[in-house]
């Protein structure tokens, strides 16, 4: 389908986080300014329509004028909808049984740090990174330890000896990854995954990546 990028769709009055909630902003220090002539550069809440086959499909359900409980694993088009996508995109085969749902990336993460650590454990990211991370681990009781990324001009680079030295301590039981990374834009290469993941095997550290972004990238990376 041919999709117009360029169609500008005003938000505001539409009780948007992004467009309305200024005052919201300032109020809890997020931002000093916030005006008509602002931008609000969200990348999780971009300004596109929403792609007309996602709109047929809302409206048919609301067209049944129900709104009950719904049992998504009893419909076999979710697992599909989701197997196919990741064996076109990214060459992957995923089990049905493995597909687990969550309701947001927060509360996937949110579950997973209460399945695999116990309290005053720690929990490794790596900052800057999405604040809602830290927020996950100290709300549920367990300890940041950060593998801080390197600023090297603007360039952002893992420090590898101090990942290792992080998860050889045995009370670090968890490592969330932001891949892309959330803010600074890495894509990380095969190679850092790779290094990452054989880090975290060999001192028996669970991996969680967030790739909630994973899709947006340019052309060449993987």
């Amino acid at each position: 389908m041919i999709y117009d990028f360029d169609e500008v769709i005003d938000r505001r009055g539409t009780h948007s986080v992004k467009w309305d909630a200024g005052e919201l902003l300032k109020q809890f220090g997020l931002t000093e300014r916030f005006d008509e002539e602002t931008i609000p550069l969200f990348v999780a809440d971009m300004d596109f329509a929403c792609p007309e086959p996602v709109l047929a499909a809302l409206h048919e359900r609301v067209n049944t004028r129900m709104f009950g409980y719904s049992l998504h694993s009893a419909s076999p088009d979710y697992h599909e909808a989701i197997q196919n996508w990741f064996r076109r995109r990214h060459d992957w085969t995923i089990d049905t049984e493995s597909i687990v749902y969550s309701p947001g990336t927060v509360d996937a993460l949110d579950a997973m740090v209460r399945a695999y650590t116990e309290k005053g454990e720690g929990v490794i990211i790596q900052r800057p990174v999405y604040a809602p991370f830290t927020q996950v681990i100290e709300r549920n009781g367990r300890c940041v330890v950060n593998n801080a990324l390197m600023n090297q001009d603007g360039y952002y680079t893992i420090d590898f000896a101090d990942l290792e030295a992080k998860t050889r301590e045995p009370q670090n039981k968890l490592f969330i990854l932001c891949s892309p990374h959330n803010p600074v834009g890495r894509v990380w290469t095969p190679d850092e995954l790779t290094q990452m993941a054989h880090i975290c095997l060999a001192n028996d550290v669970v991996l969680v990546a967030d790739e909630i972004h994973g899709d947006i990238l340019r052309k060449g990376q993987t």
